[in-house]
């Protein structure tokens, strides 16, 4: 019975340092893996904040060039035809004024 208790100690030995450098090896490549997935993660999240720059880019280009194809095909807001026959009005009003001024001068 010693004898087989013996050799069980470094049986056991033997196995307990098998388990242990089986688990730093998984330990190894588990961290291995993070840091692969940890460098493709960073890069994606720089991919996506350069996506986001230039979208906002893009729109702010798209809003700067809104208001000058609006003018160019003469689109008008209710605000805009006001102010348009207003100056129509006052420009009528000064032509009949100086008609009026010619008329008295005799010409």
């Amino acid at each position: 019975m010693q004898t087989l208790l013996k050799l069980s100690v470094p049986w056991r030995v033997y196995c307990t340092e098998l388990v242990r450098s089986e688990v730093e090896q998984v330990t190894l490549t588990l961290r291995a893996e993070f840091d692969v997935e940890r460098s493709h993660h960073q890069k994606m999240l720089k991919e996506h904040a350069r996506l986001q720059q230039r979208l906002e880019n893009l729109q702010n280009s798209v809003n700067l060039q809104l208001p000058i194809s609006a003018a160019s095909h003469h689109t008008h807001s209710l605000s805009n035809v006001s102010n348009l026959s207003s100056e129509s009005e006052s420009t009528s009003d000064k032509t009949e004024q100086v008609s009026h001024v010619l008329l008295l001068l005799g010409r």
